[in-house]
């Protein structure tokens, strides 16, 4: 009886989790589309999660909000910080492409380049959680993040993994469901067309 009992609220946490996961990832999205509260919609969504890491009950609509209220500037100022720094990566790498370089500055110059990049990509997986946990100047976070992308690089490849998936969740449901009502839209308008071209053809036959 206690281990069913056991099972059963093992099954309910799971679900609550699920069901928390799919409210954060579609809040998300819906504010992500808007452009503008995109940074503070991504504190909110990381304030969601980042509980759960943990093992603790989250949420979602409380820590969602609470996070995008308190964070928005902080927020913001990293997803213009990290625009900036890809603009930087993207250009430079572009310029080592079409420049006259020769081959070993090159190669050495691409790899930096990119491990620039990929540093500060790492560096995000544990800054968005340092924002929702710790109320500290961005510089400080920031510090630590990239302390602890040095200290665990293999985890920190793996948790950049790991926190694709709920912005892909996010960003290939609404997708999905945009492609399959185009698709429904597209069948319809073709079926007009069909029975107007036999409605055409019966009014041309004798």
């Amino acid at each position: 009886m206690q281990v069913t009992r056991a099972v059963n609220l093992q099954r309910a946490d799971l679900l609550d989790r699920l069901i928390g996961f799919l409210v954060a990832g579609v809040l998300w999205a819906v504010f992500a589309a808007m452009v503008l509260p995109l940074p503070a919609a991504t504190a909110g969504l990381f304030a969601v999660l980042t509980p759960w890491v943990r093992g603790e009950p989250s949420e979602p609509f409380q820590r969602f909000f609470g996070a995008m209220r308190r964070t928005w500037a902080k927020s913001t100022l990293i997803v213009l910080l990290d625009a900036a720094l890809a603009a930087l990566v993207v250009v430079n790498l572009n310029i080592l492409d079409n420049a006259d370089v020769p081959l070993l500055p090159a190669v050495v110059s691409r790899s930096v380049t990119r491990a620039v990049g990929i540093t500060a990509a790492l560096a995000n997986v544990y800054l968005w959680p340092l924002l929702v946990t710790f109320d500290l100047p961005l510089r400080t976070l920031s510090r630590v993040a990239m302390r602890l992308v040095f200290l665990r690089p293999l985890w920190s490849a793996f948790a950049g993994m790991l926190a694709l998936v709920p912005v892909l969740a996010a960003a290939v449901v609404p997708a999905g469901r945009c492609r399959r009502a185009g698709w429904n839209r597209d069948a319809a308008r073709a079926a007009h067309l069909r029975a107007a071209g036999r409605v055409g053809y019966a009014a041309r036959d004798p």
